[in-house]
């Protein structure tokens, strides 16, 4: 009854729109994706420019396919702190339960790229001990450095190619539903009862009482964000009725 109250009461004074903040981190994962996409690419038609060249380049083959995935991990970090930073604002603004549940699919672009990228750390060190500057790295495997780039990245484009599209999907319902609060659809927790796991709960979870915590510390922001929005309209309604009772005086 308390939290059926309290949702009568927060609607009463705001409409639902105004409690709905969506999410604009779809250009990110876009960018990123094409990003990925580009390097992948690019990998596949630089060895035959380097082939048409009848002198050595600098810098390599297999240097610039490295210096290519550098840069696409210093996007990846610049993209997840982008993201990070817009998802932790729809939680104060009190969407909780969706942002834990997306925060997989948030933290797989940056550990997908970063293992791929220590993958092809590990490489060009095994290629810099065993592998000439030119041809295969061994007689019994026509691999040549630049194939073992390929490779790498193909995997992290498989990778990262379905975690984006599921992210965008999750992302474009969400801003198209236009969901309330979780505090005013009666998700929010607020006892310890609550927190207690469940039978199909059995498995790896993070800590009960720090999960416990997080809500109730973004449900006390989220209410004094609403206490504000009540006051200043109090303050609204009570210089309007002053004014009314002024003139008819």
């Amino acid at each position: 009854m308390v939290l059926e109250d309290m949702r009568d009461l927060l609607l009463a004074s705001d409409s639902p729109d105004q409690f709905f903040k969506p999410i604009r981190t779809l250009p990110i994962v876009v960018f990123l994706l094409a990003s990925d996409v580009t390097v992948l690419i690019t990998s596949f038609v630089l060895p035959q420019y380097y082939n048409s060249l009848d002198y050595p380049r600098h810098p390599s083959l297999y240097a610039t396919l490295l210096y290519l995935q550098i840069t696409l991990w210093i996007l990846t970090v610049i993209a997840d702190q982008l993201i990070t930073r817009k998802h932790q604002k729809s939680q104060l603004s009190g969407f909780l339960e969706f942002n834990r549940k997306i925060l997989p699919c948030m933290r797989a672009f940056l550990i997908t790229v970063t293992s791929c990228s220590i993958l092809l750390l590990t490489s060009a060190a095994v290629a810099w001990d065993y592998c000439p500057r030119e041809g295969t790295c061994s007689q019994f495997v026509p691999l040549t450095p630049a194939h073992y780039v390929q490779i790498i990245l193909s995997l992290q484009t498989s990778i990262l190619l379905p975690v984006c599209l599921a992210y965008s999907v999750r992302i474009h319902q969400f801003n198209t539903s236009h969901p309330l609060p979780d505090i005013l659809e009666g998700q929010m927790v607020y006892s310890l009862s609550r927190s207690l796991p469940a039978f199909e709960d059995v498995g790896v979870r993070e800590t009960t009482d720090d999960t416990l915590l997080e809500k109730q510390a973004e449900a006390i922001h989220f209410l004094k964000e609403h206490n504000a929005r009540l006051s200043r309209k109090i303050l609204s309604l009570t210089d309007q009725l002053g004014r009314y009772s002024d003139a008819n005086v």
